[in-house]
């Protein structure tokens, strides 16, 4: 009998080939990733390719897309979470374990004050700055760190201001985000509506009196005028 051959036989890795684009070609495909210059190109292998110049080929090739950038997602999802911050009534800030701001909006910056209001102007997002430096309740966001415990519909007086506060965890003893509304303004403007009120009140009711008493005039001056109008028809029948 002849040899069986052998089942298993070794295999030489061929590489998988790499299509060939020309530098504008691929310049054209990184910028559809946000990579703009060269320190763009991270090469983390997120994507499953061995570098940013290789997945701009496969995205040329049609053998995978955009979404698949993580540096690039993540950027996308940051830029929609500034958006929304800056959109939001509230003042809103993201802090770490470490109590280092991760990122606020302009409202967080302004109800502590025309400094710290200053400092988010020159940087925005206050991105690193230690909360304590700045924020007299820091220790309810170190509380929630180390608890896990969110703080939730509590009010804080703040200097002349009262604030309705949210504080819970993103990531649990990792990342907490705290939420605040300044109450105090709607209860200026409800006062300013009551006394405002209060004022047409007023003037409507001197507004009445004014018609009564013309009313009242007017009803007198008709009895004298129907009076006289009896008088001078009657008088010369009595005479």
């Amino acid at each position: 009998e002849s040899p069986r051959p052998p089942i298993l036989q070794p295999f030489a890795a061929a590489a998988i080939p790499i299509s060939r684009f020309s530098e504008t070609e691929i310049l054209d495909a990184l910028r559809q990733v946000g990579k703009l210059r060269p320190e763009d190109e991270l090469n983390c292998g997120g994507c499953g390719y061995e570098n940013c110049r290789a997945f701009a080929a496969a995205l040329l090739d049609g053998k995978a897309e955009p979404t698949m950038c993580v540096s690039h997602m993540r950027k996308l999802a940051q830029k929609k979470t500034n958006a929304l911050m800056e959109k939001s009534p509230s003042a809103i800030v993201l802090v770490d374990e470490e109590l280092q701001i991760i990122e606020c909006n302009h409202n967080f910056a302004k109800i502590l004050g025309p400094d710290v209001e200053k400092a988010f102007k020159a940087r925005p997002g206050l991105e690193g700055v230690p909360l304590q430096e700045i924020a007299p309740f820091y220790s309810l966001f170190k509380t929630v760190l180390d608890k896990g415990e969110d703080i939730l519909n509590r009010d804080l007086r703040h200097k002349k201001t009262v604030l309705h506060i949210d504080i819970f965890s993103v990531e649990k003893n990792h990342v907490v985000c705290g939420i605040f509304q300044d109450i105090t303004k709607p209860t200026i403007h409800k006062e300013a509506m009551i006394h405002k009120a209060q004022d047409v009140i007023k003037k409507n009711l001197e507004t009445v009196q004014q018609i009564a008493y013309l009313l009242g005039e007017n009803a007198a001056e008709s009895e004298v005028i129907l009076n006289s109008i009896i008088q001078s028809i009657t008088k010369p029948e009595l005479e």
